[in-house]
């Protein structure tokens, strides 16, 4: 496994982040409603996942409070090093009570005293942006001081929020989504990268989602593996993996990629 410094952060990430929030969906590849694979997997089964991943390198786990897994996490975390583990989780909280009540909930069903990285969920127009300036990142600072978190920023599926965003002081992290085929993105491939590039020069921990369109371009693991793992203003690729034989898949594929930038 490869590592990366994660922007400015101080935190050290490797090049594949496991995510624990995969969709399920519809024969014609639409995503169900409701909780996401993960959670209706076995705690036991699916923390042994987690286990090897983290034996492998993959040390860096992307979950969120209304995904189900932190209880998973909670699971895993019993048997490795935690501060081997860089954390992240989501919240919608957005008032400073209800931000904070959200994270000491998080931290009580993760088994831990702290997260590496708390991301505002989802936050995917201008003036929810702006919202977010008033309300969250006041909190999220005042937690981060008081050791709870430590990196603050955003998840967005919006182009125009992470071009604002790349240049937010505030923002130390941005997750975003990122694909070959350019599914569920609202801007072309060439104006992501674009604003991910901007968002790594002043110094955002990136990394992305929707490697795989939600597992619609499952058939194009190899390419979308690459694709994202070329792109050295990536810091983090986040791939969602439900198995034991998904994770030993996409480490064999990707283990040709670590002398790639």
């Amino acid at each position: 496994m490869k590592y990366v410094n994660f922007g400015k952060t101080g935190l050290v990430v490797p090049r594949l982040c496991l995510g624990t929030g995969s969709a399920r969906l519809t024969s014609t590849g639409h995503p169900l409603a409701g909780a996401p694979i993960q959670s209706r997997i076995p705690v036991s089964q699916f923390a042994e996942v987690l286990r090897r991943a983290w034996r492998s390198g993959m040390t860096f786990w992307d979950t969120s409070d209304d995904y189900g897994t932190h209880r998973h996490i909670r699971e895993a975390l019993k048997e490795v090093d935690r501060s081997s583990v860089v954390l992240a989780t989501k919240t919608h909280a957005l008032a400073s009570p209800s931000v904070r009540n959200s994270l000491l909930q998080s931290l009580d069903e993760l088994g831990t005293g702290y997260v590496d990285i708390l991301l505002f969920h989802e936050a995917d127009t201008l003036a929810g942006l702006d919202e977010l300036g008033k309300f969250f990142l006041k909190e999220a600072y005042r937690m981060k001081d008081e050791g709870l978190i430590r990196a603050v920023g955003l998840s967005t599926h919006s182009i125009e929020v992470l071009r604002k965003a790349a240049t937010n002081l505030d923002i130390e992290v941005i997750l975003t989504n990122l694909n070959v085929a350019g599914d569920h993105m609202d801007a072309t491939v060439s104006e992501y990268l674009e604003a991910i590039q901007q968002a790594w020069s002043w110094g955002k921990g990136i990394y992305t989602m929707k490697t795989l369109g939600e597992g619609r371009l499952r058939d194009r693991l190899d390419e979308c593996l690459q694709f994202s793992l070329a792109q050295s203003c990536v810091h983090s690729v986040c791939v969602g993996i439900t198995s034991i034989a998904e994770l030993s898949q996409i480490l064999e594929i990707s283990s040709s990629m670590w002398t790639l930038p």
